[in-house]
């Protein structure tokens, strides 16, 4: 189907639909980033190339390890409230969230989550939705409508 000119891809239709989801304030959406002191450099330059802000480890949504963890790469992960009412691309990658937690689910789909974050997600406990909506591209705003109630 054509819209606006641009072509309309399937898979691109349930990414927005997915943007949407996660955006909705019920899903209380967080976006945490865990990585070796060795990705530090390469990791902050994505972020502030996609968003403009420079990173600062904090150790609640930006955290870095020490050199003797026994951890590899960069490590995205998003928490979140589901109702189990979920886009099929986050379906297949959603994983339960640790017990005691107030979130119910976790994706840690890096190449989703960079996605995310050319699309206004932040590292943050929670999202802002008029960035978010500002970044959609007309041709998926109706898809967007659609995550967000679902």
């Amino acid at each position: 189907m054509k819209t606006d000119g641009n072509i309309k891809f399937p898979a691109k239709s349930i990414l927005f639909m997915s943007v949407g989801y996660l955006a909705s304030n019920e899903r209380q959406t967080k976006l945490d980033a865990e990585l070796p002191k060795n990705s530090q450099s390469n990791f902050e330059t994505k972020y502030r190339e996609i968003t403009g802000i420079t990173l600062k480890p904090d150790n609640l949504n930006y955290f870095l390890w020490d050199r003797d963890a026994n951890k590899w790469g960069v490590e995205l992960r998003i928490y979140f409230i589901s109702n189990d009412n979920l886009p099929s691309n986050l379906k297949r990658s959603v994983v339960t969230a640790r017990p005691g937690s107030k979130y119910n689910s976790r994706v840690n789909d890096n190449n989703l989550i960079w996605d995310l974050i050319k699309y206004g997600y932040r590292l943050s406990d929670r999202q802002k939705i008029d960035l978010i909506t500002s970044k959609i591209p007309i041709t998926y705003k109706e898809d967007f409508q659609k995550g967000l109630e679902l």
